[in-house]
Order: structure tokens, then C-alpha cells, then sequence
């Protein structure tokens, strides 16, 4: 009697046989670590300009120049006050100016060149009037500086006074020479610009021409 012979059984892979290795890798592959490495915050740059800033102010302050630090504390609170990351620094500036503003009211002394960057602040906000007072009182502690003749020409042109510019113009160019090329090139003169006496002051030899 023949029997049917059994097929051989086929041995069934075990579950930690069959399954593939994690991650895909093939057996014997070697690990390797990867570091993620932060990204740099976006302020970090802001950050360190605005230290910068804030370490200038505060060497004029440590100097007991107040209004030398004045218009450097105002310009910081005014540029990164709402910046959040940055009120450690400008809650300090308004500390600073605080005390800037009670000697200053006191009788603090303003030396000519606080009084004129004090000036150059407030005309480049457009206060304009108060830029002006500034500029005088700094002329007054300097008699004769071209540069400070030349701002309050400056000045008087953004306020339309056109005759009280060529005037302060005439002396800072009598000061100082290379004045008339500074105002034949600034825009705070357009106003004037197209005025005789402006012409004859910053081009002569162009007026000169013209009259032949």
C-alpha cells in the first residue's frame, strides 16, 4: 500500500525574524547622530545695535554731559520702545532721561555742543522752532562757528525765511568756505534755491556769467 508522502512543512518566520529592521536600515548599518543646531533669533543684530546705542548715551551721562545723552536716549526710546525684546534696555534709557530732564531743568550746564545736537534732534524731527532756539543758544556759547551759522541757515530756509537764511548762510560761508558747497548740494535750501542772492552766494562764477 502506497501512501502519499507529506509535504514538508514551511517554518513559519518568527515575528522578530519577519519584521525589518527599524528606521529601514539593513542590519549592521551604523547610527548616526544628528545636532540641530538653533536658528540665530531674528533681534540678535537689533539687539547688539541697539547696546551700542545705549552704551554711548550712557557714557555722556556717566560724564554728566546731560545734553549730550539726552538726544541720544530719546532717539533709542524712540527707534526700539516697542520692540519687546528690547525693554530691558529702553526701560533703563527712560530711567536715564528722566535724570537727563531734572538737571537740565536745574540749571545743569549745556555746553555749545550739547545745545547744538540738541538742535540737530529736534530739526530732524521737524521742530523746526525749537531747533532754532537750540542752535542760538549753542552760537551764543560759540560765536563765529561755521557750523553752526550753517544749521541755523539751514533752519530758517525750512521755515521760509528766506532772507534770514542767505544771511546766516553769507556768514557760514565767510567762516568757511567749503560751506557753499555743502549748500549747493542740501536740500534743506530748495526753498531758496532759485533766489539771486542764493546763486551769487553758492555759484559765483555761474552769477557772474550770467550778468555779462
Amino acid at each position: 500500500m502506497v501512501t502519499a508522502k507529506k509535504k514538508p512543512v514551511s517554518k513559519v518566520p518568527s515575528q522578530r525574524e519577519a519584521a525589518p529592521p527599524r528606521g529601514g536600515r539593513t542590519a549592521g548599518a551604523s547610527r548616526r547622530s544628528v545636532t540641530v543646531t538653533p536658528p540665530k533669533p531674528r533681534w540678535s543684530e537689533q539687539y547688539e545695535q541697539a547696546v551700542k546705542e545705549y552704551a554711548r548715551a550712557v557714557e555722556q551721562v556717566q560724564r554728566r554731559n546731560w545734553a549730550e545723552a539726552q538726544p541720544l536716549l530719546e532717539e533709542l526710546v524712540k527707534r526700539y520702545g516697542e520692540e519687546a525684546d528690547l525693554l530691558d534696555i529702553t526701560d533703563r534709557a527712560r530711567t536715564y532721561l528722566k535724570i537727563c530732564a531734572r538737571h537740565l531743568h536745574h540749571g545743569g550746564t549745556r555746553s555749545p555742543q550739547g545745545a547744538f545736537l540738541l538742535g540737530v534732534f529736534h530739526s530732524n524731527r521737524g521742530e523746526y522752532d525749537e531747533a532754532l532756539r537750540m542752535f542760538e543758544e549753542s552760537l551764543a556759547g560759540d560765536p563765529g562757528s561755521d557750523k553752526i551759522l550753517y544749521a541755523i541757515a539751514a533752519v530758517r530756509a525750512l521755515k521760509g525765511d528766506r532772507g534770514g537764511a542767505i544771511d546766516y548762510l553769507r556768514k557760514a560761508v565767510a567762516a568757511d568756505d567749503r560751506n557753499r558747497i555743502y549748500a549747493l548740494n542740501d536740500p534743506d535750501f530748495d526753498s531758496i534755491r532759485d533766489e539771486p542772492e542764493f546763486i551769487d552766494l553758492v555759484e559765483p562764477e555761474e552769477a557772474g556769467g550770467r550778468q555779462k
